[in-house]
């Protein structure tokens, strides 16, 4: 028996040894995963930043294209006015030509009674 015994314990030892060197190998898989995801976590966080960043850029963008377009639209809305009050003016100012034309024309057939 005691050789037995013996041999037991040795495989016993044997058998713990096998064990321990699986948990190490187990456990130095668990820590490059572990980095492998913390990695991968940190790379997601800078590109969501980047991505934060670039959306509050877009967004200042639209805020001046939308100012800018305002502002087009409210020029566009002035030039419109004074191309009208232009055109009254113009039109007036035809009357007043066709007033003085015809007051000539009074003037030259009054002229020509007269001689």
């Amino acid at each position: 028996h005691p050789g037995s015994m013996l041999d037991g314990l040795a495989h016993m030892v044997t058998s713990l040894r096998k064990l321990v060197t699986e948990v190490r190998s187990a456990t130095d898989s668990i820590a490059t995963a572990s980095s492998e995801i913390a990695q991968g976590n940190n790379d997601l966080a800078h590109r969501t930043e980047d991505t934060a960043s670039n959306l509050q850029a877009t967004a200042s963008s639209m805020e001046e294209l939308t100012s800018t377009v305002k502002q087009t639209s409210d020029s566009a809305q002035t030039a419109n006015q004074m191309a009208t009050s232009a055109a009254d003016v113009a039109a007036r100012g035809g009357q007043v030509v066709s007033q003085v034309v015809a007051t000539m024309q009074d003037i030259n057939a009054s002229s020509k009674k007269i001689s």
